[in-house]
């Protein structure tokens, strides 16, 4: 049955000659209009009724006996039915007799026994030989005996996760010898570790520690020894006060000293110019060319100065036409290789650091070689000497074996700058005519 809601609003009717509520379409359309829905719904109420008949059949009341179980139940038109619900036999209490059988006492007092095996079911338990049991009293264990499960028995993923773990252990197995081969050829060397084993290591700085008759150079017991005569020779820089005195000369003539002996300039200066005063040289002796061949004749001032200005010019000829060729321009430090192209094209080496300006090296630049090149003087009012070594190992390759300064402080003290220093270095040669 469709629901309804209150759609009609009376209207409030007002007498004459009150206008509020005067009789128009509106209103009256209004009255047409409730009156039409009231005519639906008695239509549809109508439609939706239930036939007498059918409500007849329709429980009126339910009622029940508790003495006797019976329930009454009675329709709309009168029409009753009774059901008797034997109450009578519903279970009032229930017990465990001596025989562990359960006896249950109905309503009317009788009872009935039921054994409980009735309840359950006998499981037997069988051992195999993949599974076996144990009983412990009322507790039962299972487990797998050793062995006991086969490839047969694993599931396809397992199986084939358990073989891919046997190739991946076959082929570790194999990266294993070769690794433990690979360890023995750098340990010790052998074929195809030539030159890269750690006998051989040991062997070069074996070799490369000492002075030996195939390396009476490069080696560091010789550059220990050359540092420790350019130190002594900065040292020596160092104590100079500004007076011949105070400069170590080695006496060649024997003029102070035993010939090859030490001395200072100071001394030197006095004995060459005792031998000027005492020994003074014959006009006779005096030649004023280049063709004198006796002993013991002194050059003309003239012809000296001539000679030196050939001299001088000469030198300048020569550093104009040895058009050098910048070959690198870096940072180095001890060990460092740097390369070179046509390293063996060019000789008359000359190195520049960031402090000094070394000395030239007049060696070819051919694999064995060793380019050196060193300093030693003032500088910032201090003694220093500098060394940096190259050895060609291969072609066009120059290998940092030596890179050390020498200080000498205010105090006179001697302070080394390590192997480890880095320097900004640039390297020219002179190609090969």
């Amino acid at each position: 049955m469709a629901e309804y809601n209150k759609q009609y609003t009376p209207t409030l009717w007002k007498n004459y000659p009150l206008t509020d509520t005067s009789i128009n379409a509106y209103r009256l359309n209004h009255l047409e209009g409730g009156v039409n829905e009231n005519d639906n719904r008695l239509v549809a109420l109508s439609e939706d009724k239930a036939e007498q008949a059918v409500v007849n059949k329709m429980v009126k009341t339910v009622t029940l006996n508790k003495d006797t179980g019976v329930l009454t139940v009675t329709l709309l038109d009168g029409t009753q039915s009774t059901y008797d619900l034997d109450v009578e036999k519903v279970v009032a209490n229930f017990d465990l007799n001596n025989n562990n059988d359960l006896v249950l006492t109905l309503a009317d007092g009788t009872q009935k026994v039921v054994p409980l095996s009735k309840f359950m079911d006998t499981y037997t338990f069988k051992s195999s030989g993949t599974i076996t049991f144990n009983a412990n009293g009322k507790e039962i264990t299972a487990f797998i005996p050793d062995g006991g499960i086969t490839l047969a028995k694993l599931e396809a993923t397992v199986l084939s996760t358990i073989r891919q773990y046997m190739l991946d252990a076959q082929t570790a197995k194999g990266q294993a010898e070769q690794a433990a081969e690979n360890a023995r050829g750098y340990a010790v060397g052998g074929a195809g570790f030539e030159g890269v084993s750690a006998q051989h290591f040991a062997n070069q700085a074996k070799r490369y520690a000492v002075i030996t008759d195939e390396a009476p150079r490069d080696n560091a017991q010789y550059y220990a020894q050359d540092a420790a005569k350019s130190a002594e020779e900065a040292r020596q820089a160092a104590g100079c006060d500004g007076t011949a005195a105070s400069i170590s000369a080695v006496d060649v003539q024997g003029l102070v000293a035993a010939a090859g002996g030490t001395s200072d300039v100071q001394a030197l200066i006095n004995a060459v110019a005792d031998q000027v005063i005492n020994r003074l040289v014959a006009k006779g002796q005096i030649v004023n060319n280049l063709l004198a061949t006796e002993p013991g004749n002194v050059l003309d001032a003239t012809q000296g100065k001539a000679l030196k200005e050939y001299y001088d010019r000469l030198n300048s000829d020569l550093t104009e036409s040895k058009n050098e060729v910048l070959l690198y321009s870096g940072k180095i430090k001890y060990n460092d290789e740097i390369s070179v192209p046509n390293l063996h094209k060019y000789k008359l080496f000359h190195l520049g650091d960031n402090q000094n300006e070394l000395y030239g090296c007049d060696v070819g630049g051919v694999v064995g070689n060793v380019l050196e090149f060193n300093l030693s003087g003032q500088v910032s009012g201090r003694a220093v000497f500098s060394s940096i070594k190259f050895h060609i190992i291969k072609a066009n390759t120059l290998k940092v074996i030596f890179n050390i300064q020498v200080n000498v402080t205010a105090d006179n003290a001697i302070e080394y700058v390590s192997l480890e220093r880095e320097s900004q270095i640039t390297l020219w040669g002179v190609p090969l005519i």
